[in-house]
């Protein structure tokens, strides 16, 4: 299932999915920015889902190095 929408007002907290329809990434790339450090994100155990914070979203798009 894709995400479709445009509006994200209001999105906080985005899965790999979420995060690739809202930068225009393929999902993979997304993940792999993840594991590589380059995307701040946080999973509750090794190998689960990831969750993205918007702000982290916005850093990675204007090139900036992922926070801590």
């Amino acid at each position: 299932m894709t995400d479709t929408r445009t509006d994200w007002t209001g999105q906080i907290w985005f899965t790999t999915r979420q995060a690739a329809a809202f930068t225009g990434y393929h999902q993979d790339t997304v993940r792999k920015a993840l594991e590589a450090g380059e995307i701040a994100g946080s999973q509750r155990r090794a190998g689960g889902h990831w969750r993205i914070h918007r702000d982290d979203l916005d850093r990675w798009l204007r090139g900036e190095r992922a926070s801590a």
